[in-house]
């Protein structure tokens, strides 16, 4: 189980580096967002297991990842893929409550945290979307097509998750990618409005 872990993460590092480049019928978003299913799928299993535990800088790293690419890329997404993003997001989050066990200061408890801080921000950033923003699918949809970012709005009011990243939660993230210069990925979901 870990071990196909570890090769879904390589595959998904080697779509988003395709997805950066732009390379791909649709830019590689397809390939990424199948390539992203297939490891929540694993990480799901894994957690379902009991092995979470044991993965976790590993599984830290590789979701908040994923959550950070799937939230860069929301707004350049058709309808679809916008309820999938939202879909494995919400999944990634309820993984790692279940995992937590009420510590607030385990790795799946600072995933969930971050989670949340995507899920809200999405579901903040929804209200008011920019024209510009739009994906090209979004063009002549109507309100039914979105009926995801409602299912998006109820998760965020009823979930248990704290709102905001604390002091503690930069801390631990700082400790898995300060030594990469990639922290300011991780912290991108900083600078968004709050609730």
């Amino acid at each position: 189980m870990a071990l196909k872990h570890l090769i879904l993460d390589a595959g998904l590092t080697i779509k988003r580096r395709a997805l950066q480049c732009n390379i791909g019928p649709d830019g590689g978003i397809s390939d990424c967002l199948s390539a992203i299913t297939q490891l929540v799928d694993q990480v799901e299993v894994i957690g379902n297991a009991g092995m979470l535990i044991y993965l976790h800088d590993i599984t830290a790293c590789t979701l908040s990842e994923v959550t950070t690419l799937m939230y860069k890329y929301f707004w350049k997404l058709s309808v679809n893929q916008k309820s999938l993003v939202v879909s494995l997001i919400k999944r990634i989050n309820q993984i790692c409550v279940q995992v937590t066990g009420g510590s607030d200061n385990s790795a799946t408890a600072f995933i969930a945290r971050f989670t949340q801080k995507a899920l809200k921000s999405l579901s903040i950033e929804s209200r008011a979307p920019s024209p510009t923003a739009q994906g090209e699918n979004d063009v002549n949809r109507t309100g039914d097509d979105y009926d995801f970012l409602k299912s998006l709005d109820e998760f965020v009011h009823t979930s248990a998750t704290q709102d905001d990243l604390t002091q503690e939660d930069q801390q631990f993230w700082l400790s898995l990618f300060a030594p990469t210069g990639t922290e300011t990925d991780m912290f991108y979901l900083g600078d968004l409005p709050g609730p």
